[in-house]
Protein backbone atom coordinates (compact mmCIF):
# COMPACT_ATOMS: atom_id res chain seq x y z
CA UNK A 1 0.00 0.00 0.00
CA UNK A 2 1.42 3.17 -1.17
CA UNK A 3 1.16 6.42 1.24
CA UNK A 4 0.67 6.64 5.26
CA UNK A 5 -2.84 7.44 4.95
CA UNK A 6 -4.68 5.74 8.11
CA UNK A 7 -8.36 5.78 9.44
CA UNK A 8 -9.21 6.86 12.79
CA UNK A 9 -12.88 5.02 14.38
CA UNK A 10 -13.98 7.75 16.16
CA UNK A 11 -16.38 7.66 19.25
CA UNK A 12 -18.90 10.62 19.67
CA UNK A 13 -21.53 12.19 22.16
CA UNK A 14 -24.78 10.30 22.23
CA UNK A 15 -26.13 13.35 23.30
CA UNK A 16 -24.48 15.66 25.55
CA UNK A 17 -21.30 17.30 23.02
CA UNK A 18 -19.39 17.84 25.73
CA UNK A 19 -19.01 13.88 25.92
CA UNK A 20 -16.46 13.35 23.65
CA UNK A 21 -12.60 12.87 24.58
CA UNK A 22 -10.09 14.92 24.20
CA UNK A 23 -8.14 12.61 21.67
CA UNK A 24 -11.46 12.37 19.35
CA UNK A 25 -11.01 16.51 19.49
CA UNK A 26 -7.86 16.14 18.33
CA UNK A 27 -8.19 13.46 15.26
CA UNK A 28 -10.90 15.78 14.36
CA UNK A 29 -9.43 18.71 13.92
CA UNK A 30 -6.38 17.24 12.24
CA UNK A 31 -7.76 14.56 9.99
CA UNK A 32 -7.75 15.43 6.22
CA UNK A 33 -11.19 14.47 5.71
CA UNK A 34 -14.42 13.09 8.08
CA UNK A 35 -16.81 10.36 7.11
CA UNK A 36 -19.99 11.01 8.72
CA UNK A 37 -23.26 9.32 9.23
CA UNK A 38 -24.98 12.74 9.18
CA UNK A 39 -23.34 15.92 7.91
CA UNK A 40 -25.70 18.24 9.72
CA UNK A 41 -25.17 16.63 12.78
CA UNK A 42 -21.34 16.59 12.50
CA UNK A 43 -21.28 20.16 11.48
CA UNK A 44 -23.38 21.05 15.18
CA UNK A 45 -20.42 18.93 16.83
CA UNK A 46 -17.45 20.59 15.30
CA UNK A 47 -18.76 23.92 15.19
CA UNK A 48 -19.20 23.71 19.34
CA UNK A 49 -15.53 23.16 19.42
CA UNK A 50 -14.79 25.61 16.55
CA UNK A 51 -13.25 22.54 14.49
CA UNK A 52 -13.14 23.22 10.79
CA UNK A 53 -13.36 19.82 8.69
CA UNK A 54 -13.83 18.74 4.89
CA UNK A 55 -17.08 16.39 5.63
CA UNK A 56 -18.77 13.56 3.41
CA UNK A 57 -21.55 11.71 4.55
CA UNK A 58 -21.09 8.10 4.79
CA UNK A 59 -24.28 5.99 5.68
CA UNK A 60 -26.07 2.37 4.88
CA UNK A 61 -26.95 3.90 1.50
CA UNK A 62 -23.85 4.98 0.29
CA UNK A 63 -21.32 2.55 2.14
CA UNK A 64 -20.19 0.76 -1.00
CA UNK A 65 -19.42 3.69 -3.11
CA UNK A 66 -17.76 5.76 -0.02
CA UNK A 67 -15.64 2.35 0.97
CA UNK A 68 -14.24 2.85 -2.75
CA UNK A 69 -13.80 6.76 -2.14
CA UNK A 70 -11.99 5.85 2.18
CA UNK A 71 -9.83 3.49 0.66
CA UNK A 72 -8.45 5.73 -2.39
CA UNK A 73 -7.83 8.35 0.02
CA UNK A 74 -5.67 6.34 2.33
CA UNK A 75 -3.85 4.90 -0.76
CA UNK A 76 -3.15 8.44 -1.41
CA UNK A 77 -1.87 8.95 2.35
CA UNK A 78 -4.35 10.71 3.50
CA UNK A 79 -6.20 10.50 7.18
CA UNK A 80 -10.02 9.91 7.25
CA UNK A 81 -11.74 10.07 10.89
CA UNK A 82 -14.70 8.00 10.95
CA UNK A 83 -17.78 9.43 13.09
CA UNK A 84 -21.20 8.17 13.45
CA UNK A 85 -24.31 10.09 14.69
CA UNK A 86 -24.46 9.04 18.55
CA UNK A 87 -21.46 6.72 20.20
CA UNK A 88 -19.08 4.05 18.52
CA UNK A 89 -19.10 3.69 14.74
CA UNK A 90 -20.24 -0.11 13.89
CA UNK A 91 -22.47 -0.92 16.99
CA UNK A 92 -25.72 -1.18 15.69
CA UNK A 93 -24.45 0.79 12.24
CA UNK A 94 -23.06 -1.32 9.51
CA UNK A 95 -19.87 -2.07 9.94
CA UNK A 96 -18.41 -2.97 6.16
CA UNK A 97 -16.20 0.47 5.84
CA UNK A 98 -14.38 -0.90 8.71
CA UNK A 99 -14.07 -4.35 7.24
CA UNK A 100 -13.28 -3.04 4.17
CA UNK A 101 -9.74 -0.77 5.17
CA UNK A 102 -8.54 -3.71 7.65
CA UNK A 103 -8.83 -5.89 4.21
CA UNK A 104 -6.86 -2.81 2.39
CA UNK A 105 -3.98 -3.79 5.05
CA UNK A 106 -4.00 -0.13 6.14
CA UNK A 107 -3.97 1.17 9.71
CA UNK A 108 -7.14 1.36 11.73
CA UNK A 109 -6.73 2.84 14.90
CA UNK A 110 -9.36 2.98 17.73
CA UNK A 111 -10.14 6.38 19.62
CA UNK A 112 -12.91 5.12 21.97
CA UNK A 113 -15.88 7.14 23.42
CA UNK A 114 -18.89 6.96 24.86
CA UNK A 115 -21.84 3.83 23.88
CA UNK A 116 -25.31 4.21 24.49
CA UNK A 117 -25.28 0.26 25.44
CA UNK A 118 -22.17 0.70 28.23
CA UNK A 119 -24.26 4.01 29.56
CA UNK A 120 -27.42 2.35 29.85
CA UNK A 121 -26.20 -0.95 31.59
CA UNK A 122 -24.31 0.88 34.21
CA UNK A 123 -27.83 3.39 35.48
CA UNK A 124 -29.67 0.01 35.45
CA UNK A 125 -27.62 -1.09 38.39
CA UNK A 126 -27.96 -4.81 36.92
CA UNK A 127 -24.40 -6.48 36.71
CA UNK A 128 -21.75 -5.52 34.03
CA UNK A 129 -19.80 -9.03 34.12
CA UNK A 130 -21.83 -10.36 31.16
CA UNK A 131 -24.81 -9.33 28.86
CA UNK A 132 -26.43 -9.58 25.58
CA UNK A 133 -26.57 -6.91 23.26
CA UNK A 134 -29.50 -7.36 20.76
CA UNK A 135 -29.29 -4.29 18.89
CA UNK A 136 -32.14 -3.26 17.01
CA UNK A 137 -35.25 -6.35 16.66
CA UNK A 138 -36.36 -7.47 13.63
CA UNK A 139 -39.66 -5.51 13.13
CA UNK A 140 -41.40 -8.15 12.25
CA UNK A 141 -42.23 -12.21 11.14
CA UNK A 142 -40.64 -14.93 12.38
CA UNK A 143 -37.36 -13.79 12.70
CA UNK A 144 -38.78 -11.24 15.50
CA UNK A 145 -40.24 -13.67 17.43
CA UNK A 146 -37.23 -16.42 17.08
CA UNK A 147 -34.92 -13.50 18.67
CA UNK A 148 -37.39 -12.47 21.78
CA UNK A 149 -37.57 -16.40 22.76
CA UNK A 150 -33.95 -16.90 22.58
CA UNK A 151 -33.46 -13.63 24.48
CA UNK A 152 -36.35 -15.30 26.71
CA UNK A 153 -33.47 -18.20 27.73
CA UNK A 154 -30.43 -15.66 29.07
CA UNK A 155 -29.12 -15.24 32.32
CA UNK A 156 -27.53 -12.23 31.58
CA UNK A 157 -28.83 -8.33 31.73
CA UNK A 158 -30.22 -8.09 28.02
CA UNK A 159 -30.37 -4.64 26.24
CA UNK A 160 -32.16 -3.54 22.50
CA UNK A 161 -32.68 -0.33 20.65
CA UNK A 162 -35.82 0.96 20.16
CA UNK A 163 -37.30 3.49 18.23
CA UNK A 164 -39.76 6.04 19.93
CA UNK A 165 -42.31 5.01 17.59
CA UNK A 166 -42.47 1.02 18.72
CA UNK A 167 -41.44 1.05 21.78
CA UNK A 168 -44.83 0.48 23.26
CA UNK A 169 -45.07 -2.28 20.83
CA UNK A 170 -42.06 -3.69 21.58
CA UNK A 171 -43.06 -4.08 25.36
CA UNK A 172 -46.13 -5.64 24.82
CA UNK A 173 -43.99 -8.66 22.62
CA UNK A 174 -41.82 -8.85 25.72
CA UNK A 175 -44.34 -8.79 27.92
CA UNK A 176 -45.98 -12.14 26.08
CA UNK A 177 -42.58 -13.53 26.18
CA UNK A 178 -40.66 -12.44 29.23
CA UNK A 179 -43.64 -11.85 31.68
CA UNK A 180 -45.01 -8.53 33.23
CA UNK A 181 -43.00 -8.61 36.26
CA UNK A 182 -39.62 -9.23 34.23
CA UNK A 183 -37.52 -6.52 35.74
CA UNK A 184 -36.29 -3.73 33.26
CA UNK A 185 -35.12 -0.03 32.51
CA UNK A 186 -35.78 2.37 29.78
CA UNK A 187 -33.37 4.82 29.21
CA UNK A 188 -34.63 7.46 26.86
CA UNK A 189 -32.42 10.88 25.64
CA UNK A 190 -29.33 9.58 27.96
CA UNK A 191 -27.14 12.72 28.56
CA UNK A 192 -29.47 14.76 27.26
CA UNK A 193 -31.22 17.83 29.07
CA UNK A 194 -34.79 15.61 29.07
CA UNK A 195 -32.73 12.36 30.24
CA UNK A 196 -35.35 10.08 30.81
CA UNK A 197 -34.41 6.84 33.28
CA UNK A 198 -38.11 4.41 33.58
CA UNK A 199 -36.97 1.46 36.58
CA UNK A 200 -39.44 -0.94 37.61
CA UNK A 201 -41.32 -4.09 35.28
CA UNK A 202 -41.91 -4.00 31.80
CA UNK A 203 -45.93 -4.19 32.44
CA UNK A 204 -44.71 -1.08 35.35
CA UNK A 205 -43.06 0.61 32.23
CA UNK A 206 -45.31 -0.01 29.40
CA UNK A 207 -48.08 1.62 31.41
CA UNK A 208 -45.87 4.65 32.46
CA UNK A 209 -45.55 5.06 28.81
CA UNK A 210 -49.06 5.24 28.05
CA UNK A 211 -49.38 8.60 30.06
CA UNK A 212 -46.52 10.24 27.74
CA UNK A 213 -48.38 12.56 25.22
CA UNK A 214 -45.33 12.03 22.67
CA UNK A 215 -42.29 9.55 23.24
CA UNK A 216 -39.40 11.06 21.51
CA UNK A 217 -35.40 10.53 21.29
CA UNK A 218 -33.15 7.21 21.38
CA UNK A 219 -34.08 4.64 23.43
CA UNK A 220 -32.09 1.61 25.04
CA UNK A 221 -34.05 -0.80 27.16
CA UNK A 222 -31.70 -2.76 29.61
CA UNK A 223 -33.71 -6.20 30.90
CA UNK A 224 -32.54 -8.51 33.82
CA UNK A 225 -31.84 -12.13 32.34
CA UNK A 226 -33.91 -14.88 33.30
CA UNK A 227 -33.85 -15.72 37.02
CA UNK A 228 -31.82 -19.21 37.33
CA UNK A 229 -33.51 -22.28 39.79
CA UNK A 230 -32.27 -21.44 43.47
CA UNK A 231 -32.19 -23.58 46.40
CA UNK A 232 -34.68 -22.96 48.52
CA UNK A 233 -35.23 -19.30 50.26
CA UNK A 234 -34.02 -19.92 54.34
CA UNK A 235 -36.66 -16.84 55.93
CA UNK A 236 -34.06 -17.64 59.06
CA UNK A 237 -31.51 -15.87 56.94
CA UNK A 238 -33.46 -13.56 55.46
CA UNK A 239 -34.69 -12.39 59.00
CA UNK A 240 -31.33 -12.16 59.58
CA UNK A 241 -29.93 -9.42 57.34
CA UNK A 242 -32.98 -7.52 57.90
CA UNK A 243 -32.39 -7.38 61.33
CA UNK A 244 -29.03 -6.74 61.02
CA UNK A 245 -29.36 -3.87 58.28
CA UNK A 246 -32.00 -2.38 60.61
CA UNK A 247 -29.83 -2.25 63.17
CA UNK A 248 -26.97 -0.42 61.13
CA UNK A 249 -29.31 2.72 60.78
CA UNK A 250 -30.11 1.70 56.83
CA UNK A 251 -33.23 2.65 55.80
CA UNK A 252 -36.56 0.43 54.34
CA UNK A 253 -35.50 1.13 50.60
CA UNK A 254 -31.64 0.52 51.56
CA UNK A 255 -32.86 -2.96 53.27
CA UNK A 256 -35.34 -3.67 50.45
CA UNK A 257 -32.51 -3.10 47.59
CA UNK A 258 -29.70 -5.23 50.16
CA UNK A 259 -31.68 -8.55 50.45
CA UNK A 260 -33.08 -8.10 46.70
CA UNK A 261 -29.05 -8.25 45.68
CA UNK A 262 -27.86 -10.65 48.50
CA UNK A 263 -30.59 -13.29 48.43
CA UNK A 264 -30.75 -12.44 44.19
CA UNK A 265 -34.61 -11.74 44.40
CA UNK A 266 -37.71 -9.68 42.45
CA UNK A 267 -38.12 -6.40 43.53
CA UNK A 268 -41.40 -7.63 44.66
CA UNK A 269 -40.66 -10.41 46.45
CA UNK A 270 -37.58 -8.14 48.34
CA UNK A 271 -40.24 -5.87 49.16
CA UNK A 272 -42.89 -7.72 50.31
CA UNK A 273 -40.37 -10.13 52.99
CA UNK A 274 -39.07 -6.40 54.25
CA UNK A 275 -42.64 -5.23 55.16
CA UNK A 276 -43.66 -8.79 56.60
CA UNK A 277 -40.53 -7.83 59.01
CA UNK A 278 -41.69 -4.50 60.26
CA UNK A 279 -44.68 -5.60 60.51
CA UNK A 280 -44.17 -8.69 62.57
CA UNK A 281 -44.96 -11.37 60.74
CA UNK A 282 -41.45 -12.66 60.22
CA UNK A 283 -40.09 -13.41 63.24
CA UNK A 284 -36.64 -10.44 65.16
Amino acid sequence: MKGNGKLYICGGPIGNLEDITLRALNVLKEADFIACEDTRRTKKLLAHYNIPGRLFSCHEHNEKKRLNYIRELIREGKTVALITNAGMPAISDPGSIIAGVVAQEAPVIIVPGVSAVTAALSISGFSGDEFYFAGFLPRKGKEREQKLKRMATFTCPIIIYESPQRIKETLLDLIEILGEKHEAVLARELTKVHEDVLRGSLGEIHEVLQDYPEIKGEITLVMAGKQEEKEELHLDEVTRLISFLFSCGFSSKEVMKGVQVVFQLPRNQSYELTLRWQDGHLEK
